[in-house]
């Protein structure tokens, strides 16, 4: 079975992982790797006082991804950006992805994972459309809005906590307690997903290719992509790959 090993290996050199919080992911050795979120471990541990013994990672970069993107990090500077069960959590994912696509260095790798709405509580959620998001970059999204909102705490199985209340007061607190907590404001399945790279490459300029991936009945819950960032012509992503590859078996 293949497993998040798989795509591991594809992490070479300095990099970021956005958002690791208590879950950092695993990198091989050598690699060396900085945390970028939006709360230091104290904040963490006080915002999610029901995991009392839960370790979060110390970021080396304090930055709120919805509201700070990447911007600390210089252009095309990092060799890979990981991006584990992040996505789902942002206000503007076509938004991130512009913004990996902008701090990686040609030949970088952009390491994508996400939960299989199939196999989480989002199961009887519908896929976020690509339509909705393409309206959130529109507006430069930083945070959900109640309709977001509303789709998450009705769709999602989560228990008493996602009762929506009826009065206005206890509604809009509920709505921060989450908006602070974070939910999965969006929710796909690998072909869902799909849709969004299409979109990024073709129509927002962004230059990936899929050097590997995984897929949700491989691991049970999760699919993911390793991209690589290429150069902008096909004949230069061509040459290129064949010279990432050659490097990586040792030619």
């Amino acid at each position: 079975m293949r497993s998040r090993e798989t795509l591991s290996r594809h992490l070479v050199g300095e990099g970021i992982e956005v958002g690791p919080g208590n879950v950092p992911f695993v990198v091989p050795p050598g690699v060396a790797v900085r945390y970028v979120d939006r709360l230091s471990s104290e904040e963490h541990s006080a915002l999610f006082y029901e995991l009392p013994l839960v370790d979060f990672v110390e970021p080396d970069i304090v930055a709120d991804l919805d509201t700070d993107g990447l911007r600390a990090i210089d252009s095309q500077s990092q060799d890979f950006v990981i991006c584990s069960h992040v996505l789902e959590h942002l206000a503007d994912p076509l938004g991130f992805l512009e913004e990996a696509h902008r701090v990686l260095r040609v030949g970088g790798v952009l390491l994508i994972l996400l939960p299989d709405r199939r196999y989480t509580f989002d199961r009887d959620r519908e896929p976020t459309p690509l339509d909705c998001l393409i309206r959130d970059h529109a507006a430069g999204a930083t945070t959900p809005d109640d309709q977001h909102m509303l789709e998450f705490l009705l769709g999602a199985d989560q228990g008493p906590d996602f009762t929506v209340p009826e009065d206005e007061a206890e509604r809009e607190a509920l709505f921060t307690w989450h908006r602070n907590r974070s939910i999965h404001v969006h929710c796909w399945t690998d072909g869902e997903f799909r849709e969004v790279l299409r979109y990024c490459t073709k129509e927002l300029g962004q230059h990936w290719e899929e050097v590997d991936q995984l897929a949700a009945e491989e691991t049970g819950m999760e699919f993911g992509y390793a991209l690589t960032r290429t150069l902008d012509t096909p004949k230069k992503r061509r040459w290129y790959s064949s010279a990432r590859a050659k490097a990586r078996v040792g030619y």
